[in-house]
């Protein structure tokens, strides 16, 4: 059994000023949150006050953690972890076989993440910025192993609608 004082649920309307907060602190663009609540995921301390939260983008059988936002004097990991068990749970009861994100703290490395390369993010960002079309990643790290090919092509899926989130949400 997990000692951890911290409670994890989905978001509701009640959350959403404290989420807010947490996401202007994140330097998050915390004035569309409202349409994208559902999304996200909370952790509360004993007193029910939110210490943290992630959001968790569903498409298919897929799904994107991402805009972690985590209070300032809060111990990090502990939150993380109420989350992530959240998460699981959620991501579970609605089908989803594989969880990507470009969140890079220790913890979601630990927890199996790998970030997505430099050399790639750069290339993919230049070209939405230089054309502000539809972008298709047609072979990604080709030559090498399955199993390389598909961590590839997981971490440029995630890296790809990170960014279209933010790019949505942004021009909201």
């Amino acid at each position: 059994m997990d000692p951890s004082p911290l409670n994890a649920r989905r978001a509701n309307e009640e959350d959403l000023t404290a989420l807010e907060e947490l996401w202007r602190q994140a330097s998050l663009p915390w004035e569309q949150l409202g349409g994208f609540l559902q999304e996200f995921i909370v952790a509360t301390d004993e007193e029910d006050h939110l210490v943290g939260a992630v959001g968790l983008l569903i498409e298919g059988d897929n799904a994107l953690l991402h805009s972690e936002a985590i209070h300032p004097g809060v111990d990090a990991d502990p939150v993380r972890m109420a989350l992530w068990r959240r998460m699981q749970i959620v991501a579970r009861n609605q089908g989803v076989t594989s969880i990507w994100t470009q969140e890079d703290a220790p913890y979601w490395q630990a927890s199996g993440f790998d970030p997505a390369p430099a050399g790639l993010t750069t290339a993919i960002t230049e070209a939405w910025q230089r054309y502000r079309t539809p972008i298709a990643v047609t072979e990604v790290h080709n030559g090498s192993t399955r199993e390389e090919q598909l961590r590839w092509a997981a971490q440029v899926w995630d890296y790809l609608s990170l960014n279209i989130l933010r790019s949505i949400m942004a021009e909201m």
